[in-house]
Parts: C-alpha cells; sequence; structure tokens
C-alpha cells in the first residue's frame, strides 16, 4: 500500500481521519468559539461547521449532530455543556464507508466532556487528544518545498534517497519561484488555493500558492489523503509562522519545528 495506516498498538487508541475541540462560551451576550485542538482537520472546515450549527448547539446544549456527509467523508459533532455554562464541542472527521464505530466516537467523546466538566486545563486536554488519537499518515511524498513568492525558500523534506533532489534544493526552490512569477506575469494566472500540477516524465509537482507563500510537492499521483494533507499543511504553516513571515529577515531557522507537523501527516 502506498498509504500508511498506522498500526493498531492499543485498542484504547481512536483511530480517525480528524479531530477538532472547540469551546463555546457566552461573553457579554456574544456567542464565541476558541478552538482548542485540531488534527487532520482544517480551520476553515471547523468555522464552516459552527457557522452552520452554532444556533442549534447553544440552544441544545448537550447532543449529537452525526452522518453529515461531504463527499468522500462524513462529520460527527458531539457537545455537552458543563456546570459554568460553557459548552465544548468534538468535531469527528471520518470515511464515509468505514466509519469509526458510534461507540468508539462516544466513550471518547465522554473522556473530554468528563475532563472539561471537571475544570481540567485546556493543555491537559489537548495531551489526552495527542496520545489517544491517531490519524492516518500518508506515503507517496517525494519531496517538500515551502518558499515566499519573492523566492525565500522557508522549509524543505527530501526524501533521503534523492540524493540529486537533496543536492540541487537550492536551484530547485529557485524554479518554483520563477514558475511562480512566469505564471503570474506571462499566463495572467492569479494564486489560489487551487492545487496545480506539472508533469515531470513519471512524478509531477504540485503547488498551492496562498498569502504569498507556494507550497509545493513533489509526486507520483495524488489521492483524496494526500490531497487533503497538502491543504493542512499550507493551513498549518500559515497558522503558525503568517505574522512571522510579514516581518522575514532571512531567519530561517523557526521554521525547523514544522518539521513535527509534517511528520504528524506524511511518511517521507
Amino acid at each position: 500500500m502506498e498509504d500508511y495506516q498506522n498500526p493498531k498498538l492499543d485498542l484504547d487508541l481512536l483511530r480517525i481521519l480528524g479531530i477538532g475541540l472547540i469551546k463555546m462560551s457566552e461573553i457579554n451576550n456574544n456567542t464565541q468559539f476558541k478552538e482548542i485542538f485540531r488534527k487532520g482537520i482544517d480551520t476553515s472546515l471547523i468555522k464552516n461547521v459552527m457557522k452552520k450549527y452554532m444556533k442549534k448547539i447553544v440552544k441544545k446544549k448537550n447532543g449529537i449532530y452525526s452522518f453529515i456527509n461531504l463527499k468522500n467523508y462524513r462529520i460527527s459533532i458531539y457537545f455537552n455543556e458543563n456546570q459554568r455554562g460553557n459548552i465544548l464541542i468534538v468535531i469527528y472527521l471520518d470515511e464515509k464507508d468505514n466509519p469509526t464505530s458510534f461507540k468508539d466516537l462516544f466513550f471518547f467523546s465522554k473522556k473530554l466532556f468528563d475532563a472539561f466538566g471537571s475544570s481540567t486545563p485546556n493543555s491537559d486536554i489537548v495531551s489526552l487528544c495527542e496520545v489517544n488519537i491517531i490519524i492516518p499518515r500518508a506515503r507517496g511524498i517525494e519531496a517538500i518545498f515551502i518558499l515566499g513568492t519573492s523566492g525565500s525558500c522557508y522549509f524543505s523534506r527530501i526524501k533521503k534517497n534523492r540524493k540529486k533532489i537533496i543536492e540541487n534544493e537550492t536551484h530547485i526552490a529557485g524554479f518554483i519561484s520563477a514558475l511562480f512569477s512566469f505564471s503570474q506575469e506571462f499566463l495572467n494566472q492569479e494564486p489560489g488555493t487551487t492545487l496545480k500540477e506539472i508533469i515531470f516524465g513519471n512524478e509531477r509537482l504540485y503547488t498551492i500558492t496562498k498569502d504569498n507563500v507556494i507550497f509545493a510537492y513533489l509526486l507520483k499521483k495524488k489521492n483524496s489523503l494526500r490531497k487533503r494533507y497538502m491543504h493542512l499543511i499550507a493551513n498549518d504553516f500559515l497558522d503558525e509562522f503568517k505574522d512571522y513571515i510579514k516581518n522575514f529577515k532571512g531567519q530561517i531557522s523557526l521554521f525547523n519545528k514544522f518539521e513535527n507537523t509534517i511528520d504528524q501527516y506524511f511518511i517521507i
């Protein structure tokens, strides 16, 4: 198999495509929500779910909305109010055709609600998710380049056996930047979050351009999991470094910690 599913080492672990935790509170008669944790889900999906279901959740306080189907996925929403009037909302992203059992989702949600209700710090709730949630990681990515539209390479990750790519990393980053400039200047293509594909023999370079950052992925073919993770990587990088990039002065060492995020989604 080209994509790797984490092995079942512990039956207590919850295997799912993604999870998001949101705390909803009433502040000055305004309903506000704050993201506590997410893994395998991007912020835009959370915002869309909250926009659609926030009023229903506020009215109902406790409950489940399940089987909210997307094209290839299913979303389940579990929510519970604690004694202080705050609501913890758990959003699960799952396979549409092979979903995680209702029992497993229910019991893990209950663990979270019990912790939330007993005033457990958010950091401990995050740790509970980190330890107990396993999402699939994808193989098949040969290299990742993240660079500014001006040509500055912020981050790269290259498969160890691709020595020529490693030796020519700077030239390849320059080539990607030049392609971006060419597409804008001569082809009148505006940057956007759509995956753009360039074919090199039996491999393909997919690029996403967002907020003046280019995300380039070299692989043989994409599938739904890899495609979703390409967008997640872009969103997570910008969430973490957008402000730093605005005042970027050439120091790239801060980007090294993004290795941990890459390792959540890809095996390279």
